[in-house]
């Protein structure tokens, strides 16, 4: 923590420059106020405060100080964002930026990262993610852009060297568009495939779903039956991009349908271990045999 927030100094303090009493503004537009966000203000801001806070008090030398700004970046991702217009608030505010934190989409931090690169000061992306896929351009264009943690081309690589490794090919990737974050990583993993990987493309099904898209009449199980059956025609891999609940329900109708008998491949990634697992393996496997062996289970 200590070396990146010398990084950040030595890019906001001009060469001769007095740093004495000298205020860095953090400007922050952050989306709220949805649950499906990847970002979501009303669970970062705290963090944010934090940080400053012990920034301030235990990292920066005397005489500098971060203060913070934020602005609302809208409850939705979508490729038209309300970026540009929050800068420009800004500038009839006379605020000066010189660092800017978020947003948490990409449309809109590529929206952002525009006015950063003019400005030459670093943009802090929460995660900062799929800039590449968006815009077409290698990952270092973005030369003012700081990601903060794993990034979605890095864990594609990852289940595409998994996939590798055990000669999975004819595979059926079921994405749950619902979240905003299984929608981006589904996404960018469809991208690496249409760009890296062309061959593989045409036995590798994508399926993107939402539950608003379920017909009137339906279940549930009828919905993820459908998916299921679907997945089967041509995939003995399947690949689920949702979260613990959705996969799980998928994991109970499979077994409804007979598709848990050892002739299934089915595969789930875990950002976050739970504290009761030690072992990420075993830690999935009590998990889906508890989906299973209790099916009634709420």
């Amino acid at each position: 923590m200590r070396l990146t927030f010398v990084l950040y100094l030595s890019v906001l303090t001009p060469n001769g420059s007095n740093a004495s009493d000298k205020v860095l503004t953090i400007c922050s537009i952050i989306e709220r106020g949805s649950r499906v966000l990847l970002a979501d203000y009303d669970r970062l801001g705290a963090s944010l405060d934090l940080a400053i806070t012990t920034a301030n008090t235990e990292i920066l030398p005397d005489g500098v100080t971060f203060t913070l700004v934020y602005k609302d970046g809208g409850r939705i991702c979508a490729p038209k964002s309300s970026t540009i217009g929050r800068i420009v608030e800004w500038i009839q505010e006379n605020v000066t930026c010189h660092i800017y934190i978020g947003p948490g989409c990409s449309e809109a931090v590529l929206d952002l990262y525009q006015v950063a690169e003019h400005n030459n000061i670093p943009l802090i992306g929460i995660p900062g993610a799929h800039t590449s896929s968006r815009s077409g351009l290698p990952r270092s264009t973005f030369k003012n852009l700081i990601r903060t943690t794993y990034t979605f081309v890095d864990l594609g690589k990852a289940v595409k060297t998994f996939m590798d490794n055990f000669n999975y090919t004819h595979n059926t990737i079921i994405i749950n568009t619902d979240s905003y974050f299984y929608a981006e990583m589904g996404d960018n993993f469809r991208n690496q495939f249409r760009n890296q990987h062309q061959d593989e493309r045409k036995k590798t099904t994508f399926v993107e779903f939402a539950h608003d898209q379920m017909p009137a009449k339906w279940t549930v199980q009828d919905f993820y039956g459908q998916l299921l059956r679907d997945a089967n025609e041509t995939s003995r891999v399947i690949l689920l991009f949702a979260n613990a609940s959705v996969v799980r329900n998928i994991m109970v109708t499979a077994y409804s349908l007979g598709m848990a008998n050892g002739e299934h491949v089915r595969k789930s990634l875990a950002i976050d271990i739970s504290p009761r697992c030690s072992d990420l393996i075993v830690c999935m496997g009590l998990h889906l045999r508890r989906a299973v062996q209790e099916p009634n289970l709420g």
